[in-house]
């Protein structure tokens, strides 16, 4: 299975309420990578130009593509 490296940065407005009420969000991606079929592999916060970087083992591009959609709408990356 291919494996898959997103580079994410939180909008001001998501980094902003995870100050005042952080939350464990690896648990939920994890949760949907293998649901997708897949493994998370890694999610790691980071300093600099991105915030987190995360690293998955999916089926295809297209549960790939399909997986950064889902996390995407919510709109906090």
């Amino acid at each position: 299975m291919p494996r898959y490296l997103v580079q994410a940065s939180y909008t001001p407005a998501a980094a902003a309420a995870f100050v005042n009420n952080p939350q464990d969000r690896v648990a939920g991606v994890r949760a949907l990578a293998q649901k997708m079929g897949g493994t998370l592999e890694s999610m790691d916060y980071c300093l600099g130009d991105y915030d987190l970087v995360a690293v998955a083992t999916l089926p295809d591009d297209l549960t790939a593509a399909a997986m950064a959609l889902a996390v995407n709408s919510a709109g906090h990356i």
